[in-house]
């Protein structure tokens, strides 16, 4: 997933979570354990848009 700004990505790994976990329950299993493995800093690909 890539996002431009980091309110937006918090939102966005929250829903992400969120559908998980209800697909989750309405299959009856557990909540799965949801764990950020990769983060890295916001890439420009152009210079003057930074």
């Amino acid at each position: 997933m890539r996002t431009f700004e980091p309110k937006v990505r918090t939102k966005v790994l929250e829903d992400i979570t969120r559908i998980i976990n209800g697909e989750a329950a309405a299959s009856g299993a557990p909540n799965p354990l949801i764990e950020e493995i990769n983060a890295f800093p916001l890439c420009f690909n152009h210079v003057e848009e930074s």
